[in-house]
């Protein structure tokens, strides 16, 4: 099983399960990992990288508002009605990300890119 992390440099890597990523030890992996968690904790999201996130990886299915998208899943909500649901708030657009309901896949998104994601999704609400 592999999972692809894509960073703020525009850059993928994969990395299988059990696999060193770039000839660095396990260890390495996850001190590397929990920096990217520990990051939401003293960095405030970043709404513009999220817009890049949701280009890239969440374009296919929905509309996420970033002007150059052509079309997408009638049947899924764009991200300005998801922004403007009742309630809506970051911690709840991060939580249907990471426990998904079908058909939306599972994506591997580190902390802060979860929170990226939502700042971004959350400027697309419309002032009341």
């Amino acid at each position: 099983m592999f999972q692809t992390f894509i960073y703020k440099s525009g850059t993928r890597r994969r990395v299988g399960h059990g696999q060193a990523y770039n000839g660095h030890s396990g260890i390495g992996i996850s001190a590397w990992y929990c920096a990217g968690i520990c990051r939401s904790c003293h960095q405030a999201p970043d709404p513009e990288y999220g817009k890049k996130l949701a280009a890239d990886l969440c374009s296919n299915c929905h509309l996420v508002g970033t002007g150059d998208q052509q079309q997408a899943n009638a049947d899924i909500p764009s991200f300005r009605e998801i922004a403007n649901k009742e309630g809506q708030s970051a911690g709840s657009i991060m939580a249907h990300i990471v426990v998904p309901k079908h058909p939306m896949p599972s994506i591997p998104l580190t902390q802060g890119e979860l929170a990226d994601l939502a700042a971004y999704i959350l400027t697309l609400r419309e002032s009341r």
